[in-house]
């Protein structure tokens, strides 16, 4: 199970000040408002509904990549995933980040986000953007209510997850960006315990997951057991085979993942990419 989305969570940040955000835009020039208000889950839902009553036919032939790209993901499931994932739960796009940017739209402002210290700014900025966050707090040069999970050498770029709070979503990047640190299979198999105990999605950023040498290092979140009911995972060719121009990756959001209310993730996911990406 996960997190019930028609509900916000209340005081998951109180008192909250686990460390500075060491690499972000918003560091120098921060976003202190948000310009969007996004629909929430049962609007989106409904649209869903509609859509699929009015063109059952079209909705499935607009599934991105559902005739052009069909070969592309069945072969990213086959070669990349070893077939620990279906190529039905692979959803072709133009890049990781502009990933992340649809996944911020698709799960709105009424929710609370845990970010690794330092991260890849979009996690902050883009959460920022989508009114996730509050009022910038020029002492603690953070943002109000985003939880930092501080990844320094003291900790083993690791996360005290004992410490934090419950938060809905949870960014982590394997290799970092920029620390350059991979997380241990026992360290991904601890995340993906402290999710399912909270109830919480982890959205995996392995787009440097080809930097990789040692066997003993997951490349996939999805090598652990575990890990299908409660992430989902971005991943992009402009690192492993130099396509940063040409724009050219995939999320995976497994049929499994569930909200709290038993609904799918994966078919708002796939509403959200046929309405805001031709595929």
């Amino acid at each position: 199970k996960t997190m019930d989305r028609s509900e916000p969570t209340s005081n998951s940040t109180s008192g909250n000040s686990i460390g500075t955000l060491h690499y972000t835009a918003a560091h120098s020039n921060p976003l202190r408002h948000s310009p969007l208000r996004i629909l929430d889950r049962s609007n989106l839902r409904h649209l869903r509904s509609l859509w699929s009553e009015r063109n059952t036919l079209a909705h499935h032939l607009s599934r991105p990549g559902y005739n052009i790209l069909k070969e592309l993901r069945e072969k990213i499931a086959q070669t990349l995933y070893k077939n620990i994932i279906s190529a039905e739960e692979v959803f072709v796009s133009d890049g990781a980040k502009p990933d992340l940017g649809r996944l911020q739209i698709m799960f709105g402002s009424n929710i609370s986000v845990a970010v690794q210290d330092p991260s890849y700014p979009v996690y902050v900025d883009g959460s920022v953007i989508v009114g996730a966050t509050e009022e910038y707090n020029t002492e603690k040069q953070q943002f109000n209510k985003l939880v930092y999970m501080k990844c320094v050498p003291e900790n083993n770029f690791f996360p005290d997850l004992a410490t934090l709070p419950k938060t809905d979503l949870i960014y982590f990047c394997s290799p970092n960006n920029p620390t350059g640190a991979a997380a241990t299979k026992r360290q991904l198999e601890e995340l993906i315990a402290f999710a399912k105990k909270n109830k919480s999605i982890i959205i995996f950023d392995a787009a440097y997951a080809e930097y990789i040498e040692d066997q003993t290092i997951p490349k996939s979140i999805y090598e652990l057991e575990g890990a299908k009911e409660v992430a989902i995972e971005i991943n992009s060719f402009s690192k492993t085979v130099g396509f940063t121009g040409v724009r050219l990756g995939w999320c995976i959001v497994p049929l499994t993942l569930k909200y709290d209310d038993g609904t799918s993730v994966h078919k708002d996911w796939s509403r959200i990419v046929t309405t805001l990406f031709n595929g």
